[in-house]
């Protein structure tokens, strides 16, 4: 989760918009949020905060904006998602009114994995990480499945819009994809 705690490791500075690292340095910081390592220190930054927490070796970063995943969801015409629950956000509104299966298109699937203040969500923003896998499960669904693949007109149209919402540490939406 993006508000879990950590102890950010100093890291050089990112430019997002220029998705480039500065000569500057960002200070260590006990007890901040994980999405600061992100935002302050890139995805080398954040990558080293989650192997100081894990333990684990990471050897690739891959991350996805979901705000701009709807451009996929759009060439797709669609995903279909399952929620056990329905989907009323108190800021964005009845995003799914009802529970079950629902097909979303590209507004309404940006304001599904954006949706923050549900009734009933569980606790520690879980509900908002399960809709953002139910997202993104869904067009690399629709993306790998053995009709998705064969279908190259679509394949080409979805390679931008995926391109576009990723960021990774120098592997192309090739490598991605092989993932």
């Amino acid at each position: 989760p993006a508000d879990l705690e950590v102890s950010r490791p100093p890291c050089e500075r990112y430019d997002a918009t220029s998705a480039a690292y500065t000569p500057d340095t960002v200070p260590a910081q006990a007890r901040t949020q994980l999405t600061s390592a992100l935002e302050l220190g890139g995805p080398r930054c954040a990558t080293r905060a989650v192997q100081q927490l894990t333990g684990l070796a990471i050897t690739r970063y891959v991350g996805i904006d979901l705000d701009r995943l709807g451009a996929a969801v759009d060439v797709l015409s669609g995903v279909e998602v399952c929620t056990p629950r329905a989907v009323v956000d108190a800021t964005l509104g009845p995003v799914a009114p009802t529970a079950g299966t629902v097909t979303l298109d590209a507004r309404r699937a940006t304001d599904f994995v954006q949706a923050t203040s549900v009734a009933d969500d569980p606790a520690a923003g879980r509900g908002r990480i399960e809709r953002q896998q139910q997202v993104l499960a869904a067009v690399l669904g629709d993306t790998l499945s053995d009709t998705g693949l064969l279908d190259l007109p679509r394949l080409a149209s979805l390679r931008p819009a995926l391109g576009g919402a990723l960021s990774t540490d120098d592997a192309d939406l090739g490598q991605v994809l092989a993932l």
